[in-house]
This record gives structure tokens, sequence and C-alpha cells, in this order.
């Protein structure tokens, strides 16, 4: 196994297991079937539905999250649950499938305690493959939102994913002898019992897994050893050619090949020829299986993974024709469509062409935008974030409009500044593109179209030559609590909520100020309002009011106060 795991038996690590997993479980079966219950009371399945077996609903529950419709396979397996008996294995795998369901809907508070149950359970039970899965999607929790600092406020994930180390037992058990450098415990043991359930396909996954962990806590240039890591990368490789030809074989050496790129880059100690040329015969590798299988979307990322090497590479012509062929493959594939879009895109800023490369922004983001429903279920299913996987997109091309708009002939601005089929000004291009981004961002918050469906398209902008646009890109925020912790996507709060009830636009602080403060700024902003102001000038005024008062003068009180929504009216 990667990483020199020291090899112990299934009863040891069930015994540590439960030690640690019995702990502290915050949410008990009777809390989760009144959540159950919640569920079916706000949509109730099928009749025909609930006189299905509890094995026979787990497969439909499964069908639903490869589909990606989570809340349906939520549904289903409330309705397995209370079914099957809880000293059979199937009972620990209903609550794995349950927790990785809200893990992908973003409710991580309920993932972990679910996903924490079904490791104990499995682990009383010695039944391995069950925990091992488990432990896997545990580690994919804690890898995907331990950056989100804002998530520290909920009990469970912090006793999880932050303080795991902490307990007793981690600190005196065997597993941290090979914990000194690999942090990240619950996909080490995933690999181990899944290798004792003769699962070979989650082995390599969760050991995947942990080879992303380690390369993702390390920064660019790291000067560590990268010869283990190295060696883990090759051993991988032979586990997979080992397996079945199958969709997770080909998904395996794609994911592989990403890696050991993403090891050239991090490592400067890497061996970077002999690291690029492996690279690209793992991805050669899984090309030619998935077009011995007609995987066109594995046919799709091999090439544009490949594209990727030749970029890195400045091998500009190259990587162009590998893109477009990823594009080609991805048509019908739009979760795969706007990242080589976007690739190419960058591709034609790195050669200096701002235009050719801000036609190819619009097109990623209009395709990102077809499936602004589902963008949970591409950065999860990546262990990556929403700024990571969309709001970058986003600034990039914003950032391009800002610096090279100005330059772009008349026949170029037509084509790239097109709102509704019509060609507009460039900034109001720049504006509703910053808008669909925090639409988006609501959205992927709440999971839940009704806080976007009453937003209207905002008016043009008339500015003077010498006037600055400061846009606020998140605007809406709870407390100074959050605001403190770092994570911006708490500004989707209360004002998140406004929207969704209907509002077009919501004003709120970005930190706690003083109720007397308030009760000072908020009669004037609304008589400026009244006045016929739009609310941002509005907003101006009644700060520029206050910064010559005799006692909310400092910034601290002024500057608290921030816009989401239609703010030029």
């Amino acid at each position: 196994m990667p990483f020199q795991i020291v090899r112990k038996s299934l009863l040891i690590i069930c015994s540590l297991l439960s030690v640690f997993l019995a702990n502290n479980t915050r949410l008990a079966a009777a809390e989760i079937g009144h959540d159950c219950d919640k569920v079916l009371a706000n949509k109730p399945i099928a009749i025909e539905a609930q006189a299905l077996s509890s094995k026979t609903l787990l497969h439909k529950a499964e069908a639903y999250q490869y589909e990606g419709h989570y809340k349906k396979s939520i549904q289903a397996l409330c309705v397995a649950l209370p079914k099957a008996s809880e000293k059979n294995a199937l009972h620990a795998t209903l609550l794995g499938s349950l927790g990785y369901a809200y893990f992908m809907l973003g409710d991580i508070e309920k993932a972990v305690v679910l996903l924490e149950q079904s490791i104990n359970k499995a682990s009383q039970l010695k039944q391995p493959a069950v925990a091992a899965v488990a432990l896997n999607n545990l580690g994919n929790v804690c890898a995907t939102y331990r950056k989100d600092k804002i998530n520290k406020r909920f009990p469970n994930f912090r006793r999880l994913c932050i303080d795991f180390q902490k307990n007793a037992w981690y600190q005196t058990s065997e597993v941290s002898k090979t914990s000194e450098v690999f942090r990240e415990t619950y996909y080490r043991q995933s690999a181990e019992l899944a290798t004792q359930a003769q699962n070979n396909f989650l082995a390599v996954k969760a050991s995947l897994n942990l080879v992303q962990t380690i390369i993702d806590n390390l920064p660019t240039n790291s000067p560590n050893d990268f010869h283990p890591i190295k060696q883990t990368l090759f051993d991988l490789l032979e586990q997979i050619q080992d397996l079945e030809l199958s969709p997770e074989k080909i998904q395996a050496l794609l994911r592989l090949g990403r890696l050991i790129i993403l090891t050239n880059q991090r490592f400067s100690t890497a061996e970077y020829n002999t690291l690029r040329s492996k690279a690209y015969d793992v991805l050669e590798m899984a090309w030619h299986l998935a077009q011995t299988t007609n995987d066109m979307a594995s046919v799709s990322q091999a090439l544009g993974y490949k594209g990727q090497l030749y970029q890195q590479e400045t091998r500009y012509q190259e990587a162009l024709l590998l893109t477009r062929q990823a594009v080609f493959f991805a048509q019908e594939l739009p979760e795969l469509l706007y990242y080589w879009q976007w690739q190419m895109a960058a591709i034609f800023q790195e050669q200096n062409e701002p235009a050719k490369a801000a036609l190819v922004y619009k097109q990623a983001i209009d395709t990102l935008w077809s499936i602004r429903y589902d963008l949970s279920k591409i950065y999860r299913t990546f262990r990556s974030s929403f700024r990571e996987q969309v709001s970058a997109l986003f600034f990039e091309f914003t950032e391009l409009l800002l610096t090279h708009a100005s330059a772009f002939s008349s026949e170029e601005k037509a084509t790239i500044c097109r709102l509704h089929g019509q060609p507009v000004d460039c900034l109001k291009k720049l504006q509703d593109t910053l808008e669909k981004l925090k639409a988006a961002e609501l959205l992927d918050y709440f999971q839940n179209e009704c806080v976007i469906k009453n937003q209207i398209s905002l008016p043009e902008v008339e500015l003077g030559k010498e006037t600055a646009v400061l846009y606020p890109i998140i605007l809406i925020t709870l407390s100074a609590c959050e605001t403190a912790l770092g994570d911006d996507r708490a500004a989707l709060g209360l004002g998140g909520v406004a929207l969704r009830a209907g509002a077009q636009s919501a004003i709120a602080t970005l930190w706690k100020v003083s109720p007397e403060f308030t009760a000072q700024f908020m009669p004037i902003f609304y008589e400026n309002i009244s006045k016929g102001l739009s609310k941002a000038k509005a907003l101006q005024e009644t700060q520029q009011s206050m910064i010559t008062s005799d006692y909310y003068q400092h910034p601290y009180f002024w500057s608290s106060f921030t816009l989401i929504g239609n703010w030029l009216k």
C-alpha cells in the first residue's frame, strides 16, 4: 500500500474506529428520523416507492445521485432507513449514502454526522467495505471544506475535520507513526479497509485522494523531498493497470495523470522531464482506453489534460490543438465544456491575444451559466470550492474587459459584449457578468432557484471618462463574527434571504455596528431614496454625511453598509 502503511488487523482498526467514532455524536438516530420526517412532509414520495424494499430504495437513491438528483435521493433513503434493521450492514450503507447526498447539497454538518454513524455502525458489524466507502467520503468532506473558515462554526465538522488530530486515540495509536508528514488519515484508513475487503477500485480512489490532499497542502515550488510522492504515484500506476477495464479505471488514470502534473508544479526538487513524460504516457493510456470503450467524456479529459502539459511548456499551438479537440468531444457535456473553453481562453491570454481570449471567456461563462443549477455537482465532485471552479472564471473575464476592452475593434466589441443577442457597451457586459456571479453564488449557497428568479436586468451605465467604478463583489454578511473568520461566502446570509423572498435589492452591514449608529444612518439613507436618488447614490451621500459628523466619521461606522441586487435604481 502507498506510504508504507503498516498492516493492521481488521479487529484493531475497527476497535480504534469504534473508540473514536462512538464519542460525542451530536445527532442521534431519533434526530435523523425527525429530519427525514421533515423531508418527506415537504415532498411526499410516491406511494409505490414506499412499498419498495430498503435494498431497492438504496439502488434507486444511488441512481438519483448518479444523475445529480440529490434531494430525490434523500427522499428515497429516508423511506428506506426505517425499514432496514440496525443490526444489518444495509443500515450502515444507507446512513453513508445519506451522508454523501447531504455533502453534495452542501449540508456538511448533517453529512459528517451521518458518515460518522455509518463508519461506527460498519465497524461494529465488522463490515470493512461499508466503512471504507464512508471513510473516503468523510475525507472528501473535510478536504473540500477545510479552508472554508466559516464552517468551523459547526461543532461536528470541527470535531471530525479540524480537531481530529487532537483526539487522544489518534496521538497514541499506530496511525500516528505514519502521520508525521501525511495529516489526513481517513483516506489511508479507507484504502486499508478497501484492500482488506478486496475492493481494489475504492482502494485506488482513496489513495489518489490522499495524494491529492498532501499535494494540495504544499506551496508551489516546495523544497520538500518529492521522491516519496513520486514512488507512490508510480506504485499507484501499477495498481491501476491491474484493474479490469472500466470507466472507473480510465478515470483513475486521468486522475493520476493530473496528480503527476501537479507534483511537477508543487515540488522544486521534482524531476521535471521524468514526471512530464510519465504524465503524458498515463494520459495517452487513458485516451486509448477511452476510445476503446467509446467514453467521450474521458476522451475529452485526456485531450484537455495533455493540452495543459503543452500549455505549461508554452507550446501554445499544440496546446490549442489538443484543447480544441477536448472542446469538440465535450459539446454535450457542459460540465467539461466550460472548463476547456476556460483553458483555451487562458492560452490566448498567455499569447497576448486579449480579444480572442475575451470571446472564449464569454463562451465559457455562457456554458457555465447554462448549468448554474448544478454548480455544486461540479466543484464538490472535484473536492474543490465555488471560488476555484466558478468565481475565478468570472473574475478573469471581467479583469480582461477592464484592462483591454478599450483597445478592441468595433467588430470585436460587438461580438464579445452582447446581452440578449444584442451588442452593448462592454462596461454593461462587465456589470452583467458580475451580477451573474452573485446570482450563481446565491443559488449555490441556498440550493434554491427562488433566490434569483426575481432579479431583473440592470440598466445601462452612463459614466464620464474620469469615472472609476468600484464594484462590490461580495455584499451581504450576517455579522462581524463571520467576517472576522475570513469567509466571504458568509456575505450571502441575510441579503440572500431578502432576495429569496423576492426583494430586488438589500442593504446590510459587513460587520457589527452599534444600534445607535444604525438609528442615525438609516433614516438619512431612506430620505435620500425618497428624493429619487438611486440606491448606490443614496448610500454614497449618506456615508458622506456620516464622515462629517462628530461621532461617526471613522470608517468603521460609515463603510460598514453595502448593497446587493439592483443597486442602480
